[in-house]
Parts: structure tokens; C-alpha cells; sequence
């Protein structure tokens, strides 16, 4: 009898000790401090379309990617990408196959 009270006791404290710790991992997000900002939405605005007219900003969607990469041209021709990634595949094929 003694034995099953120990065993009943050890399960129940074992499973609020589970339910605490679980309960615990929602509150790990913690908030940065509050600051404010020293431009205005109007200043901020103007300079997106200011970088805009010069070229300086791309748009994907309604995302505003300020750092425009360079275009380049590739010299590769497309049968050329196609060789090498078939050799890619055929290496990768090689040296991962089971």
C-alpha cells in the first residue's frame, strides 16, 4: 500500500513539474527596447521615391529591396548550363548513390 502512495505520488508531481516547464516556453520572447524614430514618414517616403527614380530600389510585390544587384550579362550560352549541370548530376548521382 505504502509503495503504490510513493509511485502514485512520484507520476503526479512528475506530471505538473512536465505541465509547468511546458507552460514556461511561450514566455521566452522578449521585447526589445521601445525606441522612436528621428525621420519622418513623409521624409522616409521621399527618399524610396527619390531611390526609385535613380534606379536604386527594386520592387518585388509589395517589397521594397533597397541594395539593387548590378545586372550582368552572362557570356554562358544555355546548352552550355544544361552540359554542366548534367555533369554536376551525374557526380553527385556518383558519389551519393547507396
Amino acid at each position: 500500500m505504502n509503495s503504490k502512495f510513493i509511485a502514485s505520488t512520484v507520476l503526479a508531481l512528475a506530471a505538473v513539474t512536465s505541465m509547468s516547464a511546458f507552460a514556461a516556453e511561450g514566455n521566452d520572447f522578449v521585447l526589445g527596447p521601445v525606441t522612436s524614430s528621428t525621420v519622418t514618414r513623409a521624409q522616409v517616403q521621399s527618399e524610396l521615391t527619390q531611390a526609385r527614380s535613380q534606379g536604386n530600389a527594386g520592387t518585388v510585390g509589395d517589397q521594397v529591396n533597397l541594395v539593387k544587384s548590378p545586372s550582368t550579362v552572362s557570356t554562358t550560352s544555355g546548352s552550355a548550363l544544361r552540359n554542366e549541370a548534367a555533369i554536376a548530376n551525374r557526380k553527385f548521382h556518383r558519389l551519393y548513390s547507396v
